[in-house]
């Protein structure tokens, strides 16, 4: 303690402290009484005094003054939590939760629902701390006070979320059903229990169950008896006269309906209609009969008059009648009216009018280049650097070389005009025609008149070397190219007639041929002049029989024809004598079959209505293909069994002949229908399939097919017509390349690898070209798909394409801003200078700047040499 030292090794003596300053220290601490008792023990040293406390004490700031020592603040007086000091000894305590341990110092936490179950009234759960939390058993819920509980009735509420009876058990609820419900599987629903299932709810046919309740029904031709349960039999006839319109007659529950006098029973077997008196002997009529109540009233077909008798017609000439509808001119047939036109007229669209016609439009009026229209006719003229001929309409060219051309040099004719040339050494100005000196050849060599090249040029490295575009040949001189003609060689794969064309070929067909999609085969046109009159029951073994016939007919005469040797009934110049005709002069007018008649000129049959020689459609342009005794629809070629059935072995069903029925074949099938054929019983018209009013969009048996495209096939479901860009049977593939529109019949116009839409023909630039038919290059500035990019080039150029910029000589760089660095010189810093011996290369031109001792292009020679 600070100044109370009582140690030997001061060597200080004590002195007796004196009574004067026996006041000075005093005890602070402890009762009045023991303040006398317990006194600071004063020391007078060096003529100082020193307070000093006994033991349990403290000297306090004023070091005169002791206070008593609490242990509990000096490492808690030894107690693990609560520290109490009373009366000079210490003693532990425990927080809430915990209890002392026998060492009177140690604590240990403790359960607290131990201790009276935590005061909760059934179970009890320790929480945080000494806190616990109360909860009941099953069935019971706690009450407001936490700690109690109370009986819980989970049917109380909303009956348990049961449909029907709710069973409290444990708290939970239990549901069940009242009589003829059952339970779901979800526990609560109650679903009423289907009368039907047991002994069909007593019903004698039918039993439906509706609202639980069990409602009974009979079958047709029964009708429920008083008790709702039991059927009886009833006649058929006394419910709506069993659906007949007229006379109704039942057997064994069979309706059977017939019909009042005149009248005649429909197709249906149930409605009644009046005899059409146009279905007896066409009414009387010789053509066309048409019912006016009862009465019949006779027509004529188109080119025929009805004679005075009313019944018959006669044919007139349509071109008597308004000149046939023709503007013009009008020719008449057997069978239909064609119009023509004067000359200088050609036919419109609608194959009755005419216009005049530019005389240019045709043929290009005959000229070579160019065709001007004056006063109705052509007047030809050429191109410049081409000179008309004698005939007025072909173009020769002009060889200006011969005239007096200002070629300083050397002049070569073009086609149409000429180009100026200079000696080696020399280059060409700016006027293509006065040729200049040049100190020394620069190696960028396409750069002036693309390297002297014909076609391509590419820079090498002692010179341009030239190329040619596919379709032409380089020749022997490197420079000028020429045309290949591919139709040298295996006739360019063409079937019958290639014909070379500047860079390509075309390939076409005889006449009596079109070229076929692949644009190199040829196919035959059929048409009825083909295949002759009608020779028996199978169009389709004629038809195989008589194309081979009909191919040799049009090849012959040509280089392709395989037999040159004329029949006995041609003459010698190969056409068929007279009396005889067809592809190989078999046939003759006896040939002519069903009523057909022969050609006044005898150089065919002419056809009745109907016989076409195995033929369908439009014009009779398709091929039937029938077999047996099936027949072809002559509209769309659809062959059908004429008694409307065929047998196990996929063979049409025998039956009465054409146009008659019933058990001895000896009653007529109606005029009117479509295949003469009539149901051998009833006697109504048998229609070919699909021929039975399909809606638009359907097709087939029943009309339960459907279209894949906007019109099709009633029959077979095939398309009739494709939206632009496709084609197929079912409009499923997409043109080929180089043709679009509708049936694909447009060819595409577009130029440089251009591509057309298949619907539209619009064509889709590639990359560097513009414009409707891809022609124009992109402009200066502007690169891309259809030149819509801009260059970021500077002031220089870009590539089309790829927008990449085209450095020009001396500059390189992705924007051409940066110079060429040593011994690199030419665009894009292409090329390697060639100079030796630390000489400077021109970046522009590769020139070597040579040091003083040395010269040459190279700087290769040294200046004492050459002098």
């Amino acid at each position: 303690m600070v100044g109370a030292s009582t140690s030997a090794s001061t060597k200080t003596r004590s002195s007796p402290v004196p009574a004067s300053l026996g006041t000075l220290c005093r005890l602070m601490v402890g009762p009045v009484k023991k303040r006398i008792l317990v006194k600071p023990k004063m020391v007078f040293e060096d003529k100082k005094v020193f307070c000093l406390c006994e033991p349990k004490y403290v000297l306090q700031a004023d070091r005169r003054s002791c206070k008593e020592l609490n242990p509990c603040k000096s490492g808690n007086g030894g107690c693990q939590q609560k520290c109490h000091y009373k009366n000079k000894r210490v003693t532990c305590g425990c927080k809430t939760g915990f209890e002392l341990q026998p060492d009177g110092r140690s604590c240990r936490e403790v359960d607290p629902c131990s201790v009276e179950n935590g005061g909760c009234e059934q179970l009890c759960y320790k929480s945080t701390g000494a806190s616990v939390r109360c909860d009941c058993l099953p069935g019971y819920i706690l009450k407001k006070d936490r700690k109690t509980c109370k009986e819980y009735n989970p049917c109380a509420h909303k009956n348990g979320g049961c449909d029907h009876i709710c069973h409290p058990h444990e708290g939970i609820s239990v549901c069940t059903c009242r009589e003829n419900y059952v339970l779901e599987a979800d526990g609560t629903t109650c679903k009423k229990v289907d009368p039907c299932l047991h002994d069909n709810g007593g019903c004698d046919h039918i039993c439906r169950s509706e609202s639980g309740e069990a409602t009974c029904e009979c079958h047709p031709l029964y009708s429920l008896g008083g008790d709702g349960r039991t059927c009886q039999k009833v006649n058929p006839c006394l419910q709506d006269n069993g659906g007949c319109d007229h006379i109704c007659r039942s057997e064994d529950g069979v309706v059977t309906c017939e019909c009042h006098p005149q009248h005649t029973l429909d197709v249906d077997g149930k409605s009644c209609k009046k005899i059409d008196p146009c279905s007896v002997e066409n009414g009387g009529c010789g053509q066309i009969c048409r019912a006016d109540g009862d009465v019949a009233s006779c027509e004529c077909r188109e080119g025929y008059a009805l004679k005075a008798d009313g019944r018959t017609c006669k044919k007139v000439d349509p071109c008597s009648m308004g000149n046939g509808g023709c503007e013009q001119i009008c020719l008449s047939s057997d069978v239909s009216v064609v119009c023509g036109c004067r000359e200088g007229y050609a036919l419109q669209k609608d194959r009755t009018t005419c216009r005049r016609v530019d005389p240019c439009s045709v043929q290009n009026g005959g000229c070579k280049h160019v065709c001007t229209r004056i006063y109705d006719s052509a007047q030809c003229s050429c191109h410049p650097g081409y000179a008309l001929m004698r005939d007025l309409k072909s173009c020769k060219d002009v060889d200006e070389c011969e005239e007096n051309v200002p070629c300083d040099h050397i002049c070569r004719n073009t086609p149409g005009s000429y180009e100026c040339s200079c000696k080696t050494g020399y280059e060409l100005g700016a006027d293509k025609a006065t040729c200049y000196r040049i100190v020394e050849e620069l190696i960028s060599y396409c750069v002036k008149g693309n390297g002297g090249c014909d076609q391509k040029c590419q820079e090498g490295d002692t010179g341009p070397i030239c190329s040619c575009f596919q379709g032409y040949r380089l020749q022997r001189d490197g420079k000028t190219c020429q045309d290949v003609d591919e139709c040298k060689k295996n006739n360019g794969g063409c079937d019958h007639v290639c014909t070379n064309t500047p860079g390509s070929y075309a390939c076409s067909c005889l006449e009596g041929f079109f070229l076929l999609d692949d644009q190199r085969k040829c196919d035959v046109k059929e048409d009825d002049s083909d295949f002759g009159p009608v020779r028996g029951d199978l169009p389709e073994v004629e038809y195989a029989a008589n194309r081979e016939k009909m191919i040799r007919k049009k090849l012959h005469g040509t280089a392709l024809g395989d037999d040159h040797t004329p029949s006995k009934d041609k003459d010698s110049k190969g056409s068929c004598r007279s009396g005889f005709f067809g592809g190989s002069c078999s046939y003759s007018c006896g040939d002519c079959k069903n009523r057909g008649v022969c050609k006044p000129d005898k150089s065919g049959c002419i056809c009745k209505p109907g016989y076409t020689g195995g033929r369908y459609g439009k014009d009779c342009k398709g091929r039937c293909r029938c077999k047996g005794e099936e027949v072809c629809d002559h509209v769309t070629g659809t062959c059908f069994c004429p008694y409307g059935s065929k047998d196990g072995a996929g063979r049409c069903r025998k039956g009465c002949p054409k146009g008659t029925y019933g058990q001895e074949c000896d009653r007529k099938c109606p005029k009117s229908c479509p295949t003469g054929y009539c149901h051998g019983l009833h006697g109504f018209c048998l229609c070919p399939p699909g021929r039975t009013g399909c809606e638009e969009g359907t097709y087939g048996e029943g009309c339960e097919g459907r279209c894949s495209c906007s019109k099709c096939d009633p029959v077979t479901g095939t398309c009739l017509l494709c939206p632009a860009g496709r084609r197929g049977t079912h409009c499923r593939e997409t043109c080929p390349l180089g043709w679009f529109g509708e049936r694909c019949s447009g060819r595409c116009n577009c130029l440089n690898a251009g591509q057309c839409a298949p619907d539209t023909g619009k064509c889709k630039c590639p990359a560097g070209y513009a414009g409707k038919h891809c022609e124009q290059a992109c402009p200066k500035g502007s690169y891309g798909t259809n030149c819509s990019e801009r260059c970021d080039c500077g002031d220089h150029p870009c590539h089309p394409a790829n927008g990449t910029c085209l450095c020009p000589p001396g500059f390189t760089g992705q924007r051409c801003h940066l110079g060429c660095p040593a011994k690199r010189f030419g665009p894009h810093c292409a090329f390697r200078c060639r100079c030796r011996h630390g000489a400077l290369c021109d970046p522009l031109s590769g020139r070597c700047s040579c040091p003083a001792q040395w010269t040459g292009a190279a700087c290769t020679v040294r200046r004492s040499e050459s002098s």
